[in-house]
C-alpha cells in the first residue's frame, strides 16, 4: 500500500506548553519547527486540555502511534495471508482498519 501520510515515526511532543500537544512527525517537504530542520506537527490537541489532560495525552499517544500500527497491521496480514490460510476470520476486520486509515477499499 502506498502511503499517502507523513512517514512515521511521529512523537509526541510535551515540552513546549501546557495547553496543547503536539504530534510531530518529518513530513517528505522541507521544512522547520522550532528550528529543527526537517520536523513539523502533523496534528494538535488542544480542546481536551485544561480540562481533561489525561484522555487528551492518551489521545495525542496514539495519534503519534498511527504510522506504527498502521505498518504494523499491514505486516500481520500480509503474514497471515501467506502462511495461515486457516485463519480467515481475521482478516476482514484488520483490512477494514487499513481501509480505513488509508482510504483504499478493503479486499
Amino acid at each position: 500500500m502506498s502511503a499517502q501520510h507523513t512517514p512515521g515515526p511521529w512523537r509526541l511532543d510535551e515540552e513546549r506548553d501546557d495547553y496543547e500537544l503536539s504530534i510531530v512527525g518529518k513530513p517528505t517537504w522541507p521544512c522547520n519547527r522550532f528550528g529543527i530542520k526537517g520536523e513539523w506537527n502533523v496534528a494538535k490537541i488542544d480542546d481536551l486540555m485544561e480540562e481533561y489532560p489525561g484522555e487528551a495525552k492518551a489521545n495525542a499517544r496514539l495519534i503519534a502511534a498511527a504510522p506504527d500500527l498502521l505498518d504494523s497491521l499491514e505486516s500481520c496480514v500480509r503474514f497471515l495471508n501467506k502462511h495461515c490460510p486457516g485463519a480467515d476470520h481475521l482478516l476482514p476486520a484488520a483490512e477494514a482498519a487499513i481501509a480505513l486509515a488509508t482510504q483504499e477499499p478493503a479486499r
